[in-house]
């Protein structure tokens, strides 16, 4: 059991963030890395397939508190934001970022890895 606060970071890049020992700025949109205090976002995040992903998705648990003395983590609430459950728009994603910089070094906040199964698809 896991009694630091954390964050969660879904990821379809895995091996590469293990390999490089960094969660690093995404190619395009905001310059920031995305972590969230719900798992399960991360979950739907580390499920959504990318033309160039892993084949895999897995959830990093973070703790909170190590990244807190090394980065500024701050609030994020990006427009439009999905519900999870209900499927609808317009709420809260539980999302903080730390802005303009790639988490390095992050064995030293990593606590757990979480793989994710693959959502089952429905046959037609």
């Amino acid at each position: 059991m896991i009694n630091d606060p954390v964050l969660y970071h879904g990821t379809r890049y895995l091996g590469a963030i293990l390999r490089s020992n960094t969660i690093s700025l995404p190619p395009s949109g905001y310059p920031m890395v995305s972590l969230t205090r719900d798992p399960r976002v991360a979950a739907y995040w580390a499920q959504l397939p990318r033309d160039d992903d892993e084949g895999a998705g897995a959830v990093l648990v973070l703790s909170r508190t190590r990244l807190a003395h090394r980065y500024r983590i701050r609030p994020f609430r990006d427009e439009g934001c999905f519900d999870w459950q209900t499927r609808t728009f317009e709420t809260d994603e539980a999302e903080e970022m730390i802005w303009g910089r790639p988490i390095t070094n992050l064995r030293n906040f990593l606590l757990e890895i979480r793989h994710v199964p693959e959502p089952q698809k429905i046959a037609a």
